[in-house]
């Protein structure tokens, strides 16, 4: 009798006990979230093994997180194309506050043996030798928007500098007034390394501009370059352009998000809506906002759908052929007031 009541009371000892009890407590929380979780997946009717989808290859999509809801649109398309191939793509974001690099980026895909990347480059030192190194180790690589032409990388899918210019240039000539006045246009380069790009697109413009007779004996056009080592320092120099009013351009071209951001808020800042016709690059939210309140007079917008869909199928094909086009054009187009107000 004593050794049943010893017993008894040691259990109810450690019973008692808060270690006991709180592994207790957590089992009983696992039952109940894991019984939960399934009766959800019963009442909307999800089949518990259809739950999780394997697939036989896995991309992964680097870009920068400065132009975020840009980049989401490409990766829902990029997804859409993959998973109708039996592929996944997994987008990686770089952002400034982020510890982990570009690179560091593209070491993760490369130990996690990615069967492709694209890769939206930036001007961050390494990455030419990382896409040689993803090529060295069998992982395809196609860059997107930004080239880096000296790599390994098996594919670029963006606009033609060329191309880009011609498009900038019939803009302007839209734009400008027929009349006898003479105007000025600055054309924004961002100090970076892709300047080699952006210097072929301001002097296809200047050469289409001086050979249309609209434009060839009235129309100047310049360039200024803009620091992208930190916003207060492209802020600066965006600034200096509206601070001469003699030398204030008429007409101002931005090649970035972000140029075309602080141009914006420089505009209102002085107020110059209305003074200074701006064309501007992409349709983040605040350039959006621009168009529609007339800061901004058009501004560039590439098609998101096809460059996810081409990414995708310039990997795929490079899988089952060996090969793919070195360079794959996207359609683009000048977006004003009244296209939004038809959307």
């Amino acid at each position: 009798m004593s050794k049943r009541k010893n017993k008894s009371g040691k259990l109810y000892k450690e019973m008692r006990n808060p270690v006991f009890l709180g592994v207790v407590i957590l089992i009983l929380v696992t039952i109940s979230a894991y019984i939960a979780y399934h009766s959800i997946l019963d009442r909307v009717g999800v089949n518990r093994e259809e739950n999780i989808t394997a697939y036989s290859k896995h991309y992964a999509l680097i870009v920068d997180d400065t132009y975020a809801s840009y980049w989401k649109d490409v990766y829902k398309y990029a997804q859409e194309e993959a998973n109708a191939q039996d592929a996944y793509v997994e987008m990686l974001t770089w952002t400034p506050e982020s510890k982990q690099s570009m690179c560091d980026l593209m070491d993760k895909s490369i130990a996690c043996s990615v069967d492709g990347i694209i890769l939206v480059a930036n001007t961050e030192e390494g990455l030419e030798g990382k896409i040689n190194e993803a090529t060295a180790a069998g992982i395809p690589v196609v860059t997107l928007m930004e080239d880096v032409p000296q790599s390994q990388r098996i594919s670029y899918i963006g606009i033609n500098p060329v191309s880009l210019g011609t498009a900038y240039a019939r803009t302007l000539i839209d734009m400008v007034p027929d009349d006898e006045e003479d105007y000025n246009i600055t054309v924004l380069l961002t100090d970076d390394r892709v300047d080699a790009n952006q210097y072929q697109i301001f002097t296809q413009i200047n050469t289409d501009l001086v050979k249309h007779d609209k434009t060839k004996r009235r129309v100047s056009c310049g360039a200024t370059r803009v620091a992208t080592e930190g916003f207060f320092l492209a802020d600066e120099d965006i600034h200096d352009l509206f601070r001469n009013g003699e030398e204030m351009p008429d007409y101002i071209v931005c090649f970035s998000t972000s140029t075309t951001e602080i141009v914006c808020q420089t505009m209102v800042d002085y107020n110059l809506v209305g003074r200074v016709q701006v064309v501007g690059y992409d349709l983040s939210d605040m350039t959006k906002e621009a168009v529609n309140n007339g800061v901004v007079s058009t501004s560039l917008v590439m098609n998101t759908e096809e460059m996810g869909r081409e990414s995708v199928d310039a990997l795929l094909e490079y899988e089952s052929t060996g090969y793919t086009n070195a360079y794959y054009g996207i359609d683009l187009e000048f977006v004003t007031k009244e296209d939004l107000a038809h959307e």
